[in-house]
């Protein structure tokens, strides 16, 4: 799904759309030689809801990315559809099951052995997430971020 050595590197602060840094020659892109930025897009880009999923509003937009409907695949997540959404003990296992189907690429492509995600409620607003890619080569892996309820905005790494 993604190229995994050198990708152009994503950086994400919360606080405004992921952002692409020059390299210190100022003349390159900074690269990704890990997974960073392959799982920053598998989580924080909108995967295409699926005719069982409840839209948040009734303008019937679907979302996704157009290059899925060549694929048999979808890349991104469906954080999007609960932007609604209360935060309950549903909405903390509809984010750890949608961080799974994000990620699940990652062992089907032969990536990771297995990936784990737990999700729990901190606060009023917030859902922290932590997410474990044991890789193939038996090293793992830990990202952790929180999703924001108050103004819907994705929190970093």
């Amino acid at each position: 799904m993604f190229k995994m050595n050198g990708d152009i590197k994503f950086f994400y602060d919360g606080n405004k759309p992921a952002d692409i840094r020059l390299a210190l020659s100022k003349t390159e892109l900074l690269r990704d030689e890990a997974l960073e930025t392959a799982v920053l897009i598998s989580l924080f880009s909108d995967a295409r809801a699926g005719d069982e999923d409840t839209l948040p509003d009734k303008n019937g937009n679907r979302r996704g990315w157009w290059g899925d409907s060549l694929n048999d695949i979808s890349v991104g997540s469906k954080y999007w559809i609960l932007g609604r959404t209360k935060i309950t003990s549903r909405t903390t296992d509809l984010i750890e099951q949608y961080t799974q189907d994000a990620l699940a690429w990652l062992v089907s492509d032969g990536v990771a052995d297995r990936v784990e995600v737990e999700a729990r409620r901190n606060g009023i607003y917030r859902i922290d997430t932590a997410v474990k890619i044991v890789k193939t080569d038996n090293t793992n892996v830990f990202f952790r971020f929180f999703l924001n309820w108050e103004s819907q905005i994705y929190g970093g790494f």
